[in-house]
């Protein structure tokens, strides 16, 4: 009986790829990777501070706490790297956006996918956001490259980034 309710279910499971890629002190360390110290801060989103955000910068965000970290070399600012999650298709993904410090990006990685990992674009996709000023326009499809079969990991990941970029202003360094 067993086998004839797998044989009946079998293939309409399918497994639950959680996976953590990018460990945060690796992921932090690729980031600064000439610092002597990266410190955690947190901002809270309040809906004021949300307000003028959407309307400038023409997103969606949600309130809440936005997790960020400092990175120096001694008393040098290095930059910002943010940790932002979000869903892909149905399930989690965790993203890190690198800021130098007058704001361009620096660089983005994927520290957990919950997806199938085949829908993860490749590094070289991940590329094209290198150097990106806060000013220019990241949309799927016309600014950044889209990827078949992995348009929704593409609008996730855009987003996050577009996310970062916009609330970079209120995050402090001290």
């Amino acid at each position: 009986m067993l086998t004839f309710v797998f044989a009946l279910f079998g293939g309409l499971v399918t497994p639950v790829h959680a996976q953590v890629l990018m460990a945060q002190d690796e992921a932090l360390h690729r980031a600064f990777p000439d610092s002597t110290s990266v410190r955690r801060r947190s901002l809270v989103l309040t809906a004021e501070k949300i307000g003028a955000i959407e309307r400038a910068e023409q997103l969606r965000l949600k309130p809440g706490i936005v997790t960020y970290f400092v990175g120096y070399r001694d008393t040098q600012f290095l930059g910002i790297a943010t940790i932002d999650a979000g869903v892909v298709r149905t399930h989690q993904a965790v993203f890190m956006s690198v800021f130098s410090p007058d704001g361009v990006l620096k660089d983005v990685f994927v520290l957990a996918f919950n997806e199938p990992p085949e829908y993860i674009p490749t590094e070289e996709w991940f590329n094209q956001f290198r150097g990106k000023k806060r000013d220019e326009p990241l949309i799927p499809g016309k600014d950044v490259a889209g990827v078949m079969g992995s348009t929704l990991s593409v609008q996730a990941i855009t987003g996050s980034v577009r996310r970062m970029q916009a609330i970079f202003p209120l995050f402090t360094t001290d």
